[in-house]
């Protein structure tokens, strides 16, 4: 199945489930995207955990990364979108709802 293509007021809901984007360059580029985004008349969510950095990089613990992931499949956003990172993100396994990922 393929997905729709993004349109005008289209939501997207911007998620960090490894690290918050806090320095640069990352900072700069994820609010040049959200100015650029914004310009495309999208609706931004923006996840509680995208602009922090609580500790050794990852934005915040695993249990609120995952939060993070699960409220926005459960959203009504056409679209989840990582601002940065990967390396950290398989620590929320455990705590990811996959059943809400497979109905959204």
């Amino acid at each position: 199945m393929k997905p729709k293509y993004l349109t005008k007021n289209d939501k997207i809901y911007l998620v960090a489930p490894s690290f918050g984007c806090t320095t640069t360059p990352y900072k700069q580029r994820l609010n040049k995207s959200i100015e650029n985004f914004k310009k495309l008349n999208m609706n931004l969510y923006y996840g509680e955990n995208i602009f922090l950095n609580e500790g050794l990089v990852a934005s915040n613990t695993k249990e609120l990364r995952a939060k993070e992931i699960n409220d926005a499949f459960k959203s009504d956003a056409s679209a989840v979108w990582s601002v940065g990172g990967g390396e950290l993100m398989n620590q929320i396994l455990p705590y990811v709802d996959f059943n809400i990922i497979k109905e959204n």
